[in-house]
């Protein structure tokens, strides 16, 4: 894990002011791709459309279209986004969010783009050769309707659950299970499909659309992979993280202060920090743009409620090379621990024969975990799994500074704590093999921080031994966390995750002003 030096900085932010929502008819066109002509199928894309489209029925939306594989073709998407203007009243709230691969070409017009590149949205009938090529949506026509769409006086919002380029933030153990990434590469033969796309349009940028709430997958050098989630009945699915926390924050989830409306700073952080949660910090969402919190994203339904999603049921880990008969002997010993075949989404893969536990994601989480390791290595998930949702409602922003790959034996990184309204701040961290660290506060540091919120807090740290996945915990009350600090400094030391999960749980249903955050932070000798 990771021993911290006694040192620690603090800064104070500014908060964002509260605006006026204004009345608004919620209008949306779902896109959700998952069969493809030429390119890997994806898993996640047509439950993200579907799943964003019945949250925009519960906040409201009556006009409503939803378009999957096959029938997300070019023309069609076309016809039904321009309908959908035509229709819409000045102060309507459009929402056109798709879920697919995503590609990146050269500029059609030199010169337009900073790097050189056009983002495109490919379709499913996309092939790179004849009337294929023409099943596609570059981001200079986006441009060109969302411009037109606020010179009639519309808001939107756009979700693009792909990603066009970039590389994975940390590679991917062969023994995990596949997932698939939302980006294709290709090389177009013969282009046909042409466009009329005037110059202006061509060289937009986000500033110059600023009733445009844009929210992506991820930043331009990472690759967005799918993940594991649990569907409203609690069994697990591949999904994009992005499409699945927009659609619970439409849900009521991000609406902190209960107004009723989504504004942007409440979806903005709500979507970045959860986001991060689940996907094990492989991707950071790209929300655009920045700023301007305060102003109204969309009218939540009357009946919107901040609903927990169900936790996913039982952990699941596959077993590799642990010999005839040894699933059954491991089921008593691991509670809450479904032992499921390789190929049915495993949460943790456990190589008995190399002694080491690898998470679904494809990170190797634990180093030297034997027969007698694996409950307390386990039992580390377990724990991280309630802590996330925990945290969902109204999660810290945690970050490992400098980057989120992994971090070699010995580096010094820092974790940087930010978003803590109340003054009281207690930090742990949980080993891959299930250790728990206390971290903050010190004896001679101060438990109440000073000033007025929101506060930032800069804690150093230095990979060492045990190597594997860790996580730093932040929990942050506005009442007192003496009896919370003490019980979780006593576990300082040992194998209890899951008791330290247990003592964060049975201590936000006392507190108030609750918030919490978890961050994955990966090592390697």
């Amino acid at each position: 894990m990771l021993p911290r030096p006694a040192a620690a900085g603090l800064a104070l932010l500014l908060a964002l002011a509260p605006a006026a929502a204004a009345a608004q008819t919620l209008r949306g066109l779902a896109i959700g791709i998952d069969a493809y002509a030429e390119l890997p199928d994806l898993a996640g894309a047509v439950a993200d459309a579907r799943d964003i489209a019945q949250a925009l029925r519960g906040a409201g939306a009556t006009d409503l279209t939803v378009l999957v594989n096959a029938a997300a073709t070019r023309a069609r998407l076309v016809r039904e986004w321009q309908a959908l203007v035509a229709r819409a009243q000045p102060g309507d709230t459009l929402v056109l969010s798709y879920a697919g691969h995503g590609g990146q070409e050269p500029a059609r017009r030199p010169g337009t783009e900073r790097d050189g590149k056009d983002e495109v949205l490919l379709l499913g009938g996309f092939r790179s050769t004849g009337p294929g090529t023409r099943e596609r949506i570059p981001d200079d026509e986006l441009n060109r309707w969302f411009a037109a769409a606020g010179g009639r006086g519309l808001r939107v919002v756009f979700v693009a659950d792909a990603c066009h380029s970039g590389t994975l933030t940390r590679s991917v153990d062969p023994r995990a299970p596949r997932t698939a990434v939302r980006m294709a590469q290709y090389t177009i033969d013969e282009d046909m499909l042409v466009l009329d796309v005037p110059d202006e349009a061509a060289r937009l940028r986000e500033t110059d659309l600023p009733h445009v709430s844009f929210l992506a997958a991820g930043q331009e050098h990472e690759q967005v992979p799918e993940v594991v989630l649990p569907d409203a009945g609690g069994a697990p699915r591949p999904r994009g993280a992005l499409s699945y926390m927009v659609a619970r924050a439409i849900e009521g989830q991000a609406d902190l202060d209960g107004d009723g409306v989504l504004r942007r700073a409440e979806l903005w952080r709500f979507v970045r920090e959860n986001v991060r949660m689940v996907s094990g910090s492989r991707q950071m969402p790209n929300l655009l743009p920045a700023g301007r919190g305060a102003e109204p994203v969309l009218q939540l339904g009357p009946d919107a409620r901040p609903v927990t999603p169900p936790p996913g049921g039982k952990l699941r880990l596959a077993v590799l090379d642990a010999g005839d008969g040894a699933a059954d002997g491991l089921r008593a010993r691991l509670p809450g621990v479904a032992i499921v075949p390789a190929a049915q989404l495993p949460d943790l893969v456990w190589d008995a024969k190399a002694r080491q536990l690898v998470t679904g994601l494809g990170d190797v989480a634990a180093h030297g975990v034997d027969a007698a390791a694996l409950p307390a290595a386990v039992g580390k998930w377990q724990a991280v799994r309630r802590i996330r949702a925990l945290s969902a409602r109204d999660a810290l922003a945690l970050r490992v500074l400098p980057h989120d790959g992994v971090h070699r034996r010995g580096s010094r990184l820092t974790v940087e704590v930010s978003g803590m309204r109340a003054r009281r701040l207690v930090l742990i961290g949980l080993s891959g093999d299930g250790t728990v660290h206390y971290l903050y506060p010190r004896p001679s540091e101060s438990v109440q921080l000073e000033g007025g919120g929101p506060f930032r807090l800069l804690l150093e740290l230095r990979a060492t031994a045990p190597f594997g996945a860790d996580h730093v915990v932040a929990v942050s009350a506005d009442g007192p966390l003496d009896a919370l600090d003490a019980a979780l400094a006593r576990l300082d030391g040992s194998r209890a995750a899951r008791q330290a999960a247990r003592l964060l749980a049975s201590a936000r249903a006392g507190a108030s002003g609750w918030q919490s955050g978890i961050q994955g932070l990966f090592t390697a000798p």
